[in-house]
């Protein structure tokens, strides 16, 4: 979530909001397994930005290893993706 001081447009800031502060908080899953379904979806989705984002967050929260993150886009990617 972006600084309590950044001075963001308003649709961000309800972006924010919304997303970090209230889906991801939610009861019932944790917040490494929110990360890995994301990861999951936005390399489904083919959305480099994105799942670069989740790479570098959970690497940085220490949610997962280097190993399990390549584990599991791998079993994604190569699993599930060619199957369409």
């Amino acid at each position: 979530m972006p600084p309590a001081d950044a001075d963001l447009p308003p649709y961000l800031d309800a972006t924010a909001r919304i997303v970090f502060g209230e889906i991801w908080s939610r009861p019932g899953l944790s917040i490494r397994d929110r990360r890995l379904l994301v990861i999951g979806t936005t390399a489904q989705m083919m959305r480099r930005e994105l799942l670069e984002t989740q790479v570098v967050g959970a690497l940085a929260n220490k949610e997962f290893a280097v190993n399990q993150l390549h584990e599991a886009v791998l079993h994604r990617i190569l699993l599930w993706l060619g199957q369409r």
